[in-house]
């Protein structure tokens, strides 16, 4: 019998079976063969300055250093490299958003993210327009190669660990007191982190996904380009290599389907051409669907009557920043190793959504 069941084996799948095989567990993973999930796409970003307003992201202070742990020591378990900490620029829009920044960065909390200089336009002047100067977020921050991740974690050989390549049929899963079975696999307990299939799952109805489409554009250089550092200004711009960027995202709530769009395009290569000087052709386009919640929070908790199923979801865009500290946390509570868990409950328990003090 296995330790746990894990249905998905996306980005938040992979990082709840890595954190529990580093506990000494073990674990039988089911994952869908379509290969069409978001993970696939994500372009795995680690920004704590987010949004139009440029706030700290909730729990910054506890997520970033976290991870800024966990990637290193999974590269080197994996043998693997996906992990990339290089900083973010910020171009500022506007004068008011340059002093809204200058601001902000005077403030404790913002020491432990950003760096105090602002960056000169001649700095970048064959790179970016950038009439309004722009600010450096340079702690915590870089990208995650997530398909190289699921990728290394499949293939590293482990005892403990067995990936099963199959649609997951739920009206054959057997639920016992002590234990969950399914197709003739036996496990303690069952974790399900299955991204946007999650909609079609039957223990967990009627939980506040609101799935969102995203696109992505990679795009060959005319010209090699040094850049050293992810450009954030109403899009991405992250440097795959001296040849090839990648430039995202998009929202789109409706027509959830895997379809790449000329809207799409448009919308990105008008945000980037006015922003980014070099010349370029577009080589690829691709789409997914980000798990993402009404209230964007992780849904992460257990069934209100099965103690031995859970569910691990809803980690949106941010999903490279969240996964790897709630994982850790949610996987000693499944364990009865920790009460931190519990304080969290009553922002991530898919059955309560009341707010309280630690969510402000």
């Amino acid at each position: 019998m296995y330790d746990y069941l894990i249905v998905g084996q996306g980005l938040a799948g992979t990082i709840v079976g890595y954190t529990l095989l580093q506990k000494n567990k073990s674990i039988v993973m089911i994952d869908q063969t379509q290969g069409d999930g978001c993970s696939q796409i994500a372009a795995g970003i680690l920004n704590p300055v987010t949004g139009k307003r440029q706030v700290i992201t909730w729990l910054a202070d506890k997520l970033f250093p976290f991870l800024f742990q966990f990637y290193p020591q999974m590269e080197h378990t994996l043998s693997s490299k996906f992990f990339y900490p290089i900083p973010i620029y910020h171009p500022f829009e506007s004068i008011e958003q340059q002093n809204t920044w200058i601001a902000q960065s005077a403030s404790p909390q913002w020491r432990d993210f950003i760096f105090d200089n602002l960056i000169d336009i001649t700095d970048y002047q064959n790179l970016i327009h950038n009439y309004y100067l722009g600010g450096w977020i340079g702690n915590w921050t870089g990208y995650i190669d997530v398909p190289t991740m699921l990728k290394s974690f499949e293939l590293e050989k482990n005892p403990r660990k067995t990936i099963i390549r199959t649609n997951f049929e739920y009206n054959l899963l057997k639920i016992h007191t002590d234990w969950v079975e399914w197709q003739g696999i036996k496990a303690r307990k069952i974790i399900f982190c299955e991204g946007k299939q999650a909609l079609q799952n039957p223990f967990f109805p009627h939980l506040p996904f609101n799935l969102v489409k995203g696109e992505v554009l990679d795009l060959a250089l005319k010209q090699e380009l040094e850049i050293h550092q992810i450009i954030n200004q109403g899009i991405f711009i992250l440097p795959l290599n001296k040849r090839t960027i990648r430039v995202g995202a998009t929202y789109q709530w409706h027509n959830l389907d895997l379809t790449i769009t000329e809207q799409a395009r448009k919308e990105l290569t008008q945000k980037l051409d006015k922003i980014f000087k070099p010349r370029y052709e577009i080589i690829d386009q691709k789409a997914g669907i980000r798990p993402a919640t009404k209230d964007r929070r992780p849904i992460i908790g257990l069934h209100k009557t099965y103690t031995n199923m859970a569910i691990f979801n809803g980690l949106g865009s941010k999903g490279a920043s969240l996964a790897p500290y709630f994982a850790h946390i949610f996987t000693d509570f499944l364990e009865g190793n920790t009460t931190e868990f519990t304080i969290w409950q009553s922002v991530l328990n898919p059955y309560r959504f009341e707010r309280n003090e630690l969510d402000k």
